[in-house]
């Protein structure tokens, strides 16, 4: 919407929701991109999420693995990136993760993801470099408890934390 008139600019239309922004220039043209954190809810991805703009241009609607948008009528969304952040084997059984803030420091961009829609559940925390590649990955403790039960009890194969943050660092999804 501009601001002044009220009119609608241009629209975008995402399969899920995304409730978190930021901005920053990204690829050092001066000129500022938004990042929009939240949820690809589709059975395609049911995954956390991050969708990269440039600011003058954000238009269209998400797309799915095969390249067709999710809204018919709509055209492919203008995104200069989506990133999708996997999901735990503490998520695994839930519909989703989701992110649940994004902000931006010292050169980073740091990522918070839930591993379900309420937000004192565990996270996992990610930094990333304004080329989107992981540069640290951080369990929350309680997320790290949750691991060490669920192993303590056999329901999870026995594996290092540190093991299950490098995997999740492997493990996102860069389009």
């Amino acid at each position: 919407m501009d601001g002044r008139t009220g009119m609608l600019v241009s629209e975008y239309w995402h399969r899920g929701h995304l409730l978190h922004m930021a901005s920053a220039d990204l690829d050092g043209d001066s000129e500022p991109d938004i990042l929009f954190g939240g949820v690809n809810d589709s059975r395609e991805y049911k995954r956390a999420t991050l969708v990269i703009f440039d600011h003058r241009k954000i238009a269209g609607a998400s797309q799915n693995p095969k390249g067709g948008v999710y809204y018919q009528g709509m055209s492919p969304g203008t995104e200069k990136r989506v990133v999708f952040f996997p999901r735990t084997a503490i998520s695994k059984d839930l519909e989703f993760n989701r992110v649940s803030g994004v902000t931006l420091a010292s050169g980073r961009i740091r990522v918070i993801v839930n591993e379900s829609t309420d937000e004192h559940d565990p996270y996992v925390v990610y930094e990333l470099d304004h080329q989107l590649r992981p540069i640290n990955v951080a369990l929350s403790n309680a997320l790290m408890e949750q691991y060490r039960l669920k192993q303590a009890n056999g329901l999870l194969p026995k594996e290092s934390l540190d093991s299950v943050a490098e995997r999740l660092k492997s493990e996102m999804l860069v389009l």
